[in-house]
């Protein structure tokens, strides 16, 4: 029985590597994974998995292409930057004097997103140690110790059944930080922020929407806000987005997610 789960594990190991990556290599408590032409990324070791299933999203299937600015001069935003690898899409993506903006609380996921930053040479990359919020301040957010995408302002009774140590972070609002870093229009917003989207949107003026082309956001549900995503999608809508992506994702845990993608590229 032995000889077979281990055979069966390297088999399921040889086609998942066959597919992703071609090379993968220990240095430290990360992988260093050789991908597609000359593209190296840092994942963690003891998140592999939830890495390599992100890098997937974002390189292989091209989550973010949508209404992309690919091979244009332009400003993008990472709002829940995690380790990168969105960064590093856009920057491989977008012509080389565009100037991407990268936003991630975290520390530990911030410390690995450095090292693929100068592994890939990503010189137009300017990174933030900041959460975009409802408005700049000091705030909690749940340190979600199982997985490091999913860090969240919300508590557990958003975020199912297992303790989630806290940890205060800075925070900014979307206005002040267009005003922080002199921002006058933004191409691409990406947002993949846990929950933080409504109040951070619903809170921005209208003349900060005006300089934003597209926003590309992963959406959760929150029920004791009564937020949700066909809220958020309505009131973009009314700010002048159309509606180019609106879907909930497959889930095996009781909370709803999903894509939205507005545009005015199309007005």
């Amino acid at each position: 029985m032995h000889k077979l789960k281990t055979l069966f594990r390297r088999i399921l190991n040889y086609f998942l590597d066959d597919e992703l990556f071609i090379k993968k290599s220990k240095i430290g408590s990360l992988y260093k994974l050789k991908l597609y032409d000359d593209l190296t990324l840092f994942a963690s070791q003891s998140e592999f998995n939830s890495d390599l299933n992100v890098i997937k999203e974002i390189f292989f299937k091209r989550r973010y292409s949508v209404c992309f600015p690919f091979n244009e001069i332009a400003a993008i935003i990472d709002i829940g930057g995690h380790k990168g690898y969105f960064s590093i899409f856009a920057h491989r993506n977008c012509h080389k004097e565009s100037k991407i903006f990268y936003l991630e609380p975290i520390i530990e996921n911030y410390v690995i997103a450095e090292k693929n930053f100068s592994l890939n040479m990503c010189k137009n990359i300017q990174m933030v140690q900041l959460a975009i919020f409802e408005k700049s301040q000091q705030g909690t957010i749940f340190f979600d110790n199982m997985q490091s995408s999913g860090h969240s302002m919300f508590t557990q009774k958003n975020r199912g059944k297992q303790k989630l140590d806290e940890r205060e972070i800075s925070l900014i609002s979307l206005e002040d930080f267009f005003l922080k870093y002199d921002i006058k229009h933004c191409d691409f917003l990406k947002m993949d922020c846990e929950g933080a989207e409504y109040s951070s949107l619903f809170n921005t003026k209208n003349e900060i929407f005006d300089k934003i082309d597209t926003i590309s956001i992963e959406f959760h549900d929150i029920s004791e806000k009564d937020y949700s995503g066909l809220k958020l999608a309505e009131f973009l809508n009314k700010r002048g987005y159309y509606i180019v992506k609106f879907d909930y994702d497959s889930t095996k845990m009781d909370r709803n997610f999903g894509r939205l993608i507005v545009t005015k590229k199309f007005h």
